[in-house]
């Protein structure tokens, strides 16, 4: 930083110019002179003065001139000038401020005002500067802030995409709705699982990488269903997968319209000589919770309760293509045509569990039966 203001005069005047020159010394500026506009152009790209005072009359560039030429110059377009004139006529001193002038001093000068006008002016532009400063850092702040937030929000559409919307509703909101008690509350859902038929084997008999190919086309066709009939996914499990619906209604035509999407995507598959990858369903409905559960360092949300239980063990005794639920999702529909209920007892629960199963023939015609009671 200069410890001295630098002021470049500009004036064809030898004696003008040296009474200026003292005058302004003495008040404690740096003093530049030059006695043409060729000679003021160039001291003003080469030193870069905080100010210049500058003659209107010279001959061969006069003053509006080289004030045009600073101005039009992008290193010295900064660089306030002060026009010194006998010229009282209002046009010229439009003219000069069209030309960029910040002010004027009449002649004959009064050096008191010469020096008021000089300091005023430093002092705007001091100002002006500090405040492109502060704009300046104030862009790169926000372009940094900006930056942050894309990668939060980068880092927060990956998060999202590992969890269901509703565990991301309750990290949103810090937390599962609770009772007044600090009970987590209990959600009356339907819980879906998928699983295919005879994976493990598959790991050995393939290439890992083409597995995981064939593997990522079967969920996103799981996934797609569940989507449009209104499910959420709670996890991907390897080769199988759990969802959720609010409706068993909905949670049923998921099921055959993945069972029916599996068909056609096996059918291509065996056509192309590739592994196809049949699939059992298992529905349930009644009580939930959602909840996170892990330690400080690892958490996660899942679905536990009851239910998620039964449609794990239905999953596992539905037909090969087709799917198995329970009584209650059963008894949403009030009556199915051709389905007769199964009491079958499930590994791990103590009383049989009444059961439901529809082959992989029937599917078709359930989601087809299923589609007209919702459109009805």
């Amino acid at each position: 930083m200069r410890e001295k203001s630098v002021v470049l005069i500009v004036d064809d005047n030898p004696t003008n110019l040296s009474v200026l020159f003292n005058a302004l010394r003495d008040s404690e500026f740096k003093v530049l002179a030059a006695q043409d506009g060729a000679s003021a152009i160039q001291q003003a790209q080469h030193v870069k003065p905080d100010i210049i005072l500058l003659d209107v009359m010279m001959p061969g560039l006069n003053g509006f001139e080289t004030c045009k030429r600073i101005k039009d110059n992008p290193e010295t377009r900064d660089i306030p000038v002060i026009f010194m004139t006998a010229l009282s006529d209002i046009n010229d001193k439009v003219n000069g401020f069209n030309v960029g002038a910040v002010d004027y001093v009449t002649k004959p000068l009064q050096h008191e005002e010469v020096v008021m006008r000089l300091s005023t002016h430093l002092r705007l532009r001091q100002m002006s500067e500090l405040l492109r400063n502060k704009n300046a850092e104030m862009d790169m702040a926000n372009r940094e802030l900006k930056k942050n937030f894309d990668e939060v929000t980068r880092l927060q559409n990956i998060v999202k995409s590992y969890l269901s919307n509703r565990a991301w509703q309750s990290i949103e909101t810090s937390g599962i709705q609770k009772t007044e008690n600090g009970a987590v509350e209990a959600e009356t859902l339907t819980v879906m699982m998928c699983d295919i038929e005879g994976f493990t084997p598959l790991l050995d008999r393939c290439e890992p990488g083409k597995l995981l190919h064939h593997l990522n086309l079967y969920m996103d066709i799981l996934s797609n269903s569940i989507y449009a009939h209104g499910g959420e996914i709670d996890k991907f499990l390897g080769d199988g997968l759990l969802a959720f619906f609010r409706s068993p209604i909905d949670a049923i035509h998921a099921a055959c319209d993945i069972q029916k999407q599996i068909k056609i995507f096996n059918k291509l598959q065996i056509n192309g000589l590739e592994i196809p990858l049949p699939t059992r369903i298992g529905i349930a409905t009644g009580k939930v919770l959602l909840v996170k559960i892990g330690t400080m360092v690892r958490k996660e949300y899942t679905l536990i309760g009851d239910r998620v239980n039964v449609a794990a063990r239905l999953q596992s005794i539905a037909p090969v293509g087709g799917l198995a639920m329970d009584e209650v999702s059963f008894n949403a529909y009030g009556v199915i045509p051709g389905l007769l209920p199964d009491l079958i007892e499930l590994k791990g629960k103590k009383k049989k569990e009444v059961v439901y199963q529809v082959s992989p023939e029937s599917v078709l015609q359930l989601f087809h039966w299923v589609t007209e009671k919702k459109t009805a």
